[in-house]
């Protein structure tokens, strides 16, 4: 398992769902110069997006920045994060 896959596992072990909306923008301007990544579920997609639908694309960010050698630098900025800059499973 590698350090993508061990962060995924320890998130949701934690009830995390994704970064907050601010700071999942932060997260995708920080890379989507780099790679054409989808665009994080914020603004009007926050309220009408569920959890999982959240999570799914957050994740799918993850492993795209993974496969293309984005890996440890997208950790580094996620582990960066405190606890109250992570939406939470209600």
């Amino acid at each position: 398992m590698n350090g993508v896959e061990q962060f995924i596992k320890a998130i949701e072990s934690k009830g995390l769902i994704c970064p907050q909306p601010m700071h999942w923008n932060d997260f995708y301007l920080k890379f989507q110069s780099r790679i054409e990544m989808p665009k994080p579920l914020i603004l009007a997609a926050w309220v009408h997006c569920s959890d999982a639908e959240k999570s799914n694309r957050f994740k799918e960010q993850l492993n795209l920045l993974d496969k293309n050698d984005l890996g440890l630098e997208a950790l580094a900025f996620l582990e960066g994060l405190t606890t109250s800059q992570w939406h939470k499973k209600q």
